[in-house]
This record gives C-alpha cells, sequence and structure tokens, in this order.
C-alpha cells in the first residue's frame, strides 16, 4: 500500500493532481516563481528528494522572497509527510513570519498538513498576545523562566536559546533525580550490610551516589539561576 500524499489528502493523484497543484499556487500567489523540480519531485511523492533539492536552494540564497516562500510551503508539506512535524512547523512559521495572512486551501490540502500549519499560527498568535507597549512583559519573562527555564527565552522570542536551556536544565534534572534514587538506595543497602567487606563496600557506593547527588543538584541550581538572570538583564 504506497504512502498517502499530504497535498491531496490521499485522492488519486492520477486524476486531475496537477490541476490541484496549479489552483493551489495560484490561490497562494505561488505560481510562476516555484521551482518546476520540486514541484514534479512532490507531485511524485519523492519527499527526501524535495527536501534535499530545497533545503540546498534555500542554503544557496539565490531565491526571490516568493521563491523563497514557495520553497518553504513544499518543504513544510514534505516533513509532514515524512511525519516530521517539528520541521514543517520551522518552515510554516517562515511562511507567517513574512506573510502572517498566508492561508492554505482545505479543498486541496489535507487535514493533516491544515492541522499542523493551524498549530503554528496559534503558537505565533499566543507569542503577540501579551506585550507591554508593543514588546514583551518582562516580568511574564522571568517568571516564566522561573517556573520552566527556556520558557521565558521562548516568550520574548529567544527560540535557539530557550531550546539549549529547556533541554540543559531537563537532562541536568533527570540525572539529578535518578542520582537521587540511586543515593536513597545505595543508603538502603549500606544501613542493610553486616559483614566488614560489604560494609566497605556498600559505603563505597553510597558515597559516590552522593557525591553525584550534590554536584548535579548544584549544576541544576546553576542552569536555573544562570536562565532566570539571562532572561532578566536581556533587552
Amino acid at each position: 500500500m504506497g504512502r498517502e500524499n499530504p497535498y491531496n489528502g490521499g485522492r488519486n493523484i492520477k486524476q486531475g493532481y496537477f490541476f490541484a497543484v496549479v489552483l493551489l499556487l495560484v490561490s497562494t500567489g505561488l505560481w510562476g516563481v516555484l521551482l518546476k523540480d520540486v514541484v514534479l519531485l512532490y507531485e511524485y511523492g519523492e519527499y527526501e528528494r524535495v527536501i534535499e533539492e530545497g533545503e540546498t536552494l534555500l542554503a544557496e540564497g539565490n531565491l526571490t522572497p516568493e521563491e523563497k516562500k514557495a520553497l518553504h510551503v513544499y518543504l513544510a508539506f514534505s516533513y509532514v509527510a515524512l511525519e516530521q512535524k517539528d520541521l514543517a512547523k520551522e518552515h510554516f512559521g517562515k511562511i507567517l513570519e513574512v506573510d502572517p495572512d498566508f492561508t492554505l486551501n482545505p479543498e486541496f490540502v489535507s487535514p493533516k498538513i491544515i492541522a499542523v500549519f493551524e498549530e503554528v499560527k496559534r503558537e505565533l498568535q499566543l507569542e503577540r498576545v501579551p506585550r507591554e507597549g508593543g514588546k514583551p512583559s518582562k516580568a511574564k519573562a522571568v517568571l516564566y523562566e522561573i517556573v520552566l527555564p527556556g520558557w521565558g527565552h521562548s516568550y520574548i522570542g529567544q527560540k535557539k536559546k530557550a531550546k539549549m536551556v529547556q533541554y540543559a536544565y531537563l537532562a541536568s534534572l533527570g540525572i539529578f533525580m535518578s542520582s537521587v534514587v540511586g543515593c536513597e538506595l545505595a543508603h538502603n543497602s549500606y544501613l542493610q550490610a553486616e559483614a566488614e567487606e560489604d560494609i566497605s563496600r556498600a559505603y563505597s557506593v553510597y558515597n559516590a551516589w552522593y557525591k553525584a547527588r550534590y554536584i548535579t543538584f548544584f549544576i541544576t541550581l546553576e542552569i536555573w539561576t544562570y536562565a532566570v538572570l539571562d532572561v532578566l538583564f536581556s533587552e
């Protein structure tokens, strides 16, 4: 059983498929600027090739704004087809950054793609709502960062830093929690040991876990402190 083509929602691409492509491009203002190879590759379900060719063209940078928008559309569609939602959202986001009124025609685009696109639109709208004098609220940003490092960075538009801070914090927190459990288990084993050799061995294990708990606690605390201060003193 072949893969569903997200562009036509699983309809038979042999029946009027190219006509649907033309209608979508005309409705979005992209007709006449989209590169032919990318259209044909997508039409025949070569999503990996669409991504390879499209990302290369974007990296080269010799494109008009409309050509960039067109490539972002087909890259997003292809990433959805390959179940890579986060990458699809990145490309939809880039389209909406330059064209907030951009829409997709549900008559020719599958509900699966529409759902991802609408999710990106909602996320961007939420980012624009809580503003004070046209700028993100510093107080809210700091509060968000206190609750979860990275959240405040995301709120003020520092997406890449938000991911880095959040991954570092969650990874450190996870290791710390593991060390807490390991330390408790090692402590119980130490208390239950009776033979002198077992006591010595159990104590060594417990001591190692205790140090790990101590170190990871302060690493986690330092990451949290850095994140909060970075948002607090950001411009």
